[in-house]
């Protein structure tokens, strides 16, 4: 769980990494290269683990980066529930033969208050095409294929991401950034801007937003 395959996947991975090295000890490893004095909370478990839970509880920001869309929901929940301000980064690549068919990713800011991820991105009907095309463990087995990636375009939606932690921390772009979503075209390398969509009166999420531990786990 956790571990490296292509070394083109992480940056700072090298090759005694792969298949050995869990990323977030490759997260310590590069963050506490560049300044030994940055204190780094490892936690080597799955959200919603009740160590991942207990950890996040104490962030001020949620940046989540993950593959599926169930993780999405959950991690978009819990963030409602407790109040924090969540960015998300996703990129889907597709692949055709020897071809690069597809490159599409985006960068979200969903804030207390504001349009979630389950209003508008993480729907009812992603999440059904999800379970029918890869139900939950699929990407536990040793077997399946991963998904492909390309780490400079991941790059490119991270280093956006960062941009809007720093916003929300410094408020540095008069809030033109909070509430905003990041739509990326890694072909062309156009990466545009955009309101959130409106708010889903049915929204699952934003109804327990607030709730705190009351709703559940988290």
């Amino acid at each position: 769980m956790f571990l490296l395959k292509p070394l083109g996947r992480v940056v700072g991975a090298v090759e005694a990494d792969i298949d050995a090295t869990l990323k977030v000890e490759m997260a310590e490893r590069v963050i506490t290269g560049i300044d030994h004095t940055i204190l780094v909370n490892k936690v080597e478990h799955r959200f919603p683990s009740p160590e991942a839970i207990a950890a996040l509880k104490e962030a001020d920001i949620i940046v989540a980066c993950v593959d599926r869309f169930d993780a999405r929901e959950n991690i978009n929940a819990f963030a409602r529930r407790q109040l924090i301000p969540l960015v998300d980064v996703g990129l889907a690549i597709v692949s055709s033969g020897e071809r690069l068919a597809v490159a599409d990713g985006q960068v979200a800011v969903a804030l207390p208050g504001r349009p979630c991820l389950r209003c508008w991105l993480v729907t009812a009907a992603a999440l059904a095409h999800e379970r029918e095309q890869r139900p939950p463990g699929y990407d536990q087995n040793p077997d399946a294929l991963g998904d492909p990636q390309v780490v400079s375009m991941n790059g490119t939606l991270a280093s956006e991401a960062c941009n809007c932690v720093l916003d929300l921390i410094t408020g540095y772009s008069g809030g033109r950034r909070g509430g905003r979503f990041w739509q990326y075209e890694g072909r062309a390398g156009t990466l545009e801007s955009y309101e959130l969509p409106a708010h889903d009166p049915r929204c699952p999420a934003c109804a327990q937003e607030g709730f705190g531990d009351a709703a559940g786990s988290g």
